[in-house]
This record gives C-alpha cells, sequence and structure tokens, in this order.
C-alpha cells in the first residue's frame, strides 16, 4: 500500500487556485511522478463510494441481462459499434449502469462534478495514477476481456473470481488448469466474437487489474468532458487505487465553498452547458437559468 506520507492528505480546496496547487502538489509526489497518466473523479457527496454504477442497489444477475436486453431493444443504436468496450461506453452514455468507472482527464472537470448540484455535502475529487502497462486503448486484449465479462451469468463470474485465487503460483499447471476452466472457456467464446485471432493466454492478473482506458472520442459529451474510464475485471471496487503503480489522491470541497467554486469554474466556461452539450442538457440548462426565484 501506499505510503501515508508519500500523497498529500486532506487538502481543502476552495476556489481554482487551490485545486492548480493540489494537482500540483500530488504530480510532484514520487508515486505520482512515475505514472503514465493521471484521471480525476469527483463526487457530489464524499460519503458516496467508488464504484461503477452496475454494482449500486442491482441484483447480483443484473449485469448480463440489463446489456443483452438494451442490446435486443434498440440494437440500430449498436449498429457501428464493434467492440462490447463501445457498446458500453455507448449504453452508459444512455444512463444504463455498467461496469466502466468514468473518469475525466481534466481537473477543473473533476472539481466540477464535485460540486454538483446539492450545497449541503462536501463533495470529493480523487485523483489517479497509472502506471504505463495500466493504460490501454478501446481495441486492446486487456479491454475485450473485461468488457466481455459482462456477458457472464453472475455465477460464471464468481466461479471465475474462485478459480482466479486458486492460482497461487506461476506454475504451468495451475495456469493452464485456470485457462481450461469452464467460465473462462467461455469468456474466451465471446472474445472472439470481436477478436477472432484472440490467443489463450490469459493470465489470472488480467482480469483483476484496474486499468485506465482511453475512450474514443465517439460522442460530444466524452469529447466535452475528456472522458475516460476505469476498468476492471472480478475486482470488486472496495479498494480503488492505493498501491505502487495505481496511486490514489483525495481532495475534499466543503459544502460551503460550493457555490464560490462553481462560479469560479464558470470563468473557465466549466459548467452544465458544456459538460453536457446534447441538444436536451442545453435546453434544461437554458432554461433552468431563466428561471424564476422563489422568495
Amino acid at each position: 500500500m501506499v505510503d501515508s506520507e508519500t500523497v498529500p492528505k486532506g487538502r481543502q480546496i476552495s476556489s481554482v487556485g487551490d485545486l492548480i496547487a493540489w494537482v500540483k502538489d500530488v504530480k510532484g509526489c514520487p508515486l505520482f511522478e512515475k505514472a503514465g497518466e493521471v484521471c480525476y473523479r469527483g463526487h457530489e457527496d464524499a460519503a458516496f463510494s467508488l464504484l461503477p454504477s452496475v454494482q449500486r442497489s442491482l441484483r447480483a444477475d443484473a449485469e448480463q441481462n440489463i446489456i443483452s436486453e438494451l442490446l435486443l431493444y434498440s440494437s440500430d443504436a449498436f449498429l457501428s459499434d464493434r467492440t462490447m468496450f463501445e457498446k458500453l461506453v455507448r449504453a452508459q452514455h444512455y444512463a444504463l449502469p455498467t461496469r466502466l468507472l468514468d473518469v475525466t482527464m481534466n481537473p477543473l472537470v473533476g472539481a466540477y462534478f464535485s460540486l454538483g448540484t446539492d450545497d449541503r455535502t462536501d463533495g470529493q475529487l480523487y485523483m489517479f495514477g497509472f502506471a504505463p502497462d495500466r493504460i490501454k486503448y478501446p481495441d486492446s486484449d486487456s479491454v475485450a476481456l473485461i468488457c466481455n465479462i459482462a456477458r457472464l451469468t453472475s455465477k460464471e463470474r464468481e466461479d471465475l473470481r474462485n478459480a482466479c485465487s486458486q492460482v497461487k503460483s506461476d506454475d504451468p499447471a495451475e495456469v493452464e488448469k485456470f485457462r481450461s476452466h469452464k467460465s473462462m472457456r467461455r469468456l474466451l467464446h465471446f472474445v472472439r466474437d470481436e477478436k477472432p485471432a484472440f490467443e489463450d493466454r490469459v493470465e489470472p492478473k488480467d482480469l483483476t487489474t484496474y486499468y485506465l482506458v482511453r475512450a474514443k472520442q465517439s460522442n460530444r459529451r466524452i469529447i466535452a468532458q475528456s472522458g475516460a474510464f476505469i476498468a476492471s475485471g472480478l475486482n470488486s471496487y472496495q479498494r480503488v487505487g492505493g498501491s505502487s503503480t495505481f496511486p490514489r489522491a483525495e481532495a475534499i470541497i466543503s459544502k460551503e465553498a460550493k457555490p464560490d467554486l462553481r462560479r469560479e469554474l464558470e470563468l473557465f466556461a466549466i459548467n452544465h452547458r458544456t459538460m453536457f452539450p446534447d441538444l436536451e442538457d442545453v435546453a434544461r440548462h437554458i432554461a433552468r437559468k431563466w428561471k424564476v426565484e422563489s422568495i
């Protein structure tokens, strides 16, 4: 785990100046200096857990079923999506819970999401660092493996998790037993739907590592938010970040500071309209701006 002295703890952010100072301080830490990329995620409530949406308030067997139903009933919307990652990104864009944890490469955007619309709670801003080998492009083999786990049943995922935990060493016999597991073979079947030449060289760590996945600039919202995703196969997200190759830093935005910081971010054109440039969201933003304030 990361030594608590190596990353600034408990920083309070009340202004854009505070934000810039915090980013500089964290990036100057040895662990973050070695990172290939850093990304940010903001929560409007500091008590909010770092969980992908599919792990929130849904039944254990929901993941496979909800994505299958969406692809069945709205298949025309996914015609241009070649990979499961692309399908999950589009599904999440339309509010379907997925295994992708959305992040931003822009600290100003991260700060915006830590403000939210609720000024009764303190917000929280996270910064994550990723070693170069944890940074993946959308068409990578690792991403195909992780995203196609969404097509497994909850029992198959649990069986695969148990199979991973039983591999205690690099012993070829143990690894081969893992690769021949029924759930692993089924996962490979799904991966080869999009990657026919995919080789059976999967190791347990491939399914239990957190990766930063760069997003294709395929929709206006991802572009506006400098969006990317944290993805993992079988991890429970109980502890996201905190290792030498995946460091994490946190800062608090107090509820008292939210209104002023929101106004400062407006000076940098960081607001609801620019973060959500879809027509429906822009119209909602304009209507809200002209709403009569109740007395």
